[in-house]
């Protein structure tokens, strides 16, 4: 079991969606079914025109700077909710993404840019860890930030991830053949055809139980376990077993002390593409029996 000196609370939490930037606004909304799927103009042939923009940064902006407002909005508002002062000494950001802007940016240079220019605009004193690991970067900067704090190299993170749609990344999904043509996402369904791309950022701050006590901050929530795996079977598609995904929660539980059965809610990828949604069925059908 995870002892009272290991819990890591969540403290701060914010996002931005297609479907708005309140937590409760967009959960209503998506009680009520409400999309925020659109058919969104490009300038090129594509398998679907379909996308999930947001609609409070101008479209017009180049994804550069659309990604960096984004990001240092929500990030900023993770801070606040969690009454933590962008500049404290001890906050150290761990940032993801996938590629958001950078596929469209030639000579761009690293993504460490991204996370770099948004801490200064922001006057961390830290550098960022900066994550890219695809769809997963921001699940991944949250274990980072967990397995930070528990190895004491620090006592506050603010984790997540932000992306945005960019005519490269829709290139690239269409290229693959990913896309879904219809502006429905149907996951684990027999008739999916595909995935939907949308844009969005959501970052947690993350701090010891004592750490968050000692300062009188309230918590969201307690992470108990984290866990990850790559199968590296291939650039850009799972290896079919699910074996990756098994031994992934299979981590997280021993780490949390836990069993399947302890799990009330999984919040699965469910991307609608065959091989994804065949892998995540064949793991949890095997882990959740």
């Amino acid at each position: 079991m995870v002892s009272a000196e290991s819990e890591i609370w969540v403290t701060g939490m914010s996002w931005s969606t297609a479907l708005g930037a309140s937590i409760d606004g967009v959960w209503q909304s998506l009680l009520k079914g409400v999309s925020g799927i659109v058919d969104m103009d490009t300038t090129v042939a594509l398998r679907s025109n379909y996308g999930a923009p947001i609609k409070a940064i101008p479209e017009d902006w180049p994804p550069q700077q659309r990604q960096h407002t984004l990001t240092v909005d929500v990030l900023s508002r993770a801070l606040h909710d969690a009454g933590i002062a962008a500049d404290h000494p001890e906050l150290l950001p761990v940032m993801a993404t996938s590629y958001g802007s950078h596929l469209d940016q030639p000579g761009f240079g690293s993504l460490e840019k991204w996370s770099l220019a948004v801490t200064e605009s922001l006057d961390c004193q830290n550098e960022p860890i900066t994550i890219t690991t695809a769809c997963s970067a921001g699940s991944d900067a949250i274990q980072v930030g967990v397995d930070l704090l528990r190895s004491g190299f620090a006592s506050l993170c603010v984790c997540g991830g932000a992306d945005v749609l960019s005519l490269g990344k829709r290139i690239g999904h269409s290229g693959l053949g990913t896309l879904s043509p219809s502006h429905q996402l149907r996951a684990f369904d027999s008739k999916n055809v595909g995935t939907l791309l949308g844009e969005g950022a959501a970052f947690l701050v993350l701090e010891h139980g004592e750490h968050a006590r000692a300062r009188g901050a309230r918590g969201h929530g307690i992470i108990l376990g984290a866990g990850s795996a790559n199968d590296a079977a291939n650039a850009v598609a799972p290896e079919s077993s699910g074996a990756n995904v098994i031994l992934a929660v299979d981590r997280a539980l021993s780490a949390a002390g836990r069993s399947p059965s302890d799990v009330a809610v999984i919040n699965a990828h469910g991307s609608g593409t065959s091989l994804n949604d065949i892998v995540e069925s064949r793991a949890y059908s095997k882990l959740f029996k």
